[in-house]
């Protein structure tokens, strides 16, 4: 199929970029997993990993920021292409057959590589060209020459030799001190167990990623002391031992012989 405007796409989440996007809609995500039903919308010179290079920008209404789809990029050849856009929008592509041009001694290559050679990222190269042939890739898959083994070599086995503390530590021969971990407040500040609780908690991560993230589906948005509440909840619930979750909200009057001896629906809504 040929790529071009509005077809539809699906890519590894690792390839993706902005990476700080591609980290808040999808946490945890395994290396094989891919983001399906991408829409391409153009092509356009984007820098990764220090370099300019060819991408296809493309967006998916299940990425949403205020109610427009986050745009997405990664080179081309990273994209599958699942479904066709209008032919009228498919991108050009010139013939390999025309692009070629023998110089006598020169090994044959684009017309396109010849004249930014040594500049050209391979993420540049174009499908047409890589299935012509006629661009050679080092694809950096092959061991190192001092790593490969031969046939009939005989390769050391790692558990016959020596296991075991040499009697030197390397930490005191570096002079690495061993210091305490401490907390430090001016004299006049006691401070709140929340504010220990806060001090050894990712807040930054919780307000940059959690909350957007959970905040796309509440309505009426959560705060961070809401958050907070939430989280303290758990905390007081995972003291007691029998009742269920929903005892602590039951409207029954609260005794000793109940199976939550308190109720916390003054402090939060069950649901």
């Amino acid at each position: 199929m040929t790529m071009g405007k509005d077809a539809v796409v699906s890519c590894l989440s690792r390839v993706l970029h902005p990476r700080q996007v591609i980290g808040t809609y999808f946490l945890n995500a395994d290396k094989n997993f891919r983001v399906e039903n991408l829409r391409v919308r153009r092509r356009e010179m984007k820098k990764i990993r220090g370099k300019q290079v060819m991408c296809l920008v493309v967006v998916s209404q299940a990425l949403l920021h205020d109610d427009e789809p986050v745009e997405l990029h990664a080179v081309e050849r990273n994209f599958k292409i699942i479904q066709e856009g209008p032919s009228d929008y498919f991108f050009d592509t010139p013939s390999v057959a025309e692009d070629l041009q023998e110089a006598p001694g020169d090994e044959i290559l684009p017309s396109e590589v010849r004249r930014v050679q040594g500049q050209r990222d391979v993420d540049d190269v174009t499908a047409a060209e890589l299935r012509g042939g006629t661009v050679q890739i080092d694809d950096d898959n092959d061991p190192a020459p001092e790593n490969v083994v031969h046939a009939g070599e005989q390769v050391g086995d790692i558990f016959q030799q020596e296991w075991g503390h040499t009697g030197v530590c390397y930490r005191r021969a570096a002079a690495c001190r061993n210091t305490s971990a401490s907390t430090s407040f001016p004299p006049d500040v006691k401070p709140s167990l929340q504010q220990m609780f806060e001090l050894f908690f990712p807040k930054q991560y919780l307000m940059q990623v959690v909350m957007p993230s959970l905040n796309k589906t509440l309505l009426p948005p959560v705060s961070y002391g809401e958050l907070l509440r939430w989280i303290g909840l758990w905390f007081l619930m995972a003291t007691q031992q029998g009742p269920d979750r929903r005892d602590y909200w039951s409207t029954a009057p609260s005794d000793v012989f109940s199976l939550a001896n308190f109720r916390l629906n003054e402090f939060m809504s069950r649901n």
